[in-house]
């Protein structure tokens, strides 16, 4: 990311590209119109997860995930624990990670991590939560191994590019 990013600036100030009240009022247009006018620094990563998914701010909002990731890669933002973590393995162009070989190599790294402390972090993770909870927040092989497809996808474009 380029370093003189102001974070206290929104996406639309930023690429300077102000969006006109949306016609079509489903919650996903709303959310994402609502969101990209507020300052980055602001932003949940519930928000964060939202826009990239649809591909919206990538350019700026792909380092502040991967800042979320390093403390958290198992951080549930919308939808279940590492969404977050598999959105960006299997939906960010692979443009992104041409442009920005940094990026790359560190959601690369989030990924050697997340694969090496798997176990003990999911058991450490659920330790304290009655077992409802835990249920719902163990991570288990089969979303592991989603995560690890995607990225050894992306890794294999990467690959033929090079």
């Amino acid at each position: 990311m380029n370093k003189e990013i102001d974070l206290s600036k929104s996406l639309e100030e930023i690429e300077n590209g102000y969006w006109r009240e949306p016609e079509y009022l489903s919650s996903l247009v709303i959310n994402c119109h609502k969101n990209r006018q507020i300052p980055l620094k602001e932003l949940t990563p519930d928000q964060i997860r939202l826009l990239l998914g649809q591909n919206i701010g990538t350019k700026y909002l792909l380092p502040l995930a991967l800042n979320i990731l390093k403390e958290n890669p198992y951080i549930d933002c919308t939808y279940y624990p590492c969404d977050l973590l598999l959105l960006i393995a299997e939906r960010i162009d692979i443009k992104y990670w041409i442009e920005d070989i940094k990026l790359y190599n560190e959601f690369n790294m989030i990924i050697e991590m997340f694969n090496m402390n798997f176990e003990k972090d999911n058991l450490e993770r659920i330790k304290d939560l009655d077992e409802y909870d835990a249920a719902c927040e163990i991570i288990d092989d089969e979303t592991k191994d989603e995560i690890n497809e995607k990225w050894e996808n992306v890794k294999k474009k990467m690959k033929d590019i090079a």
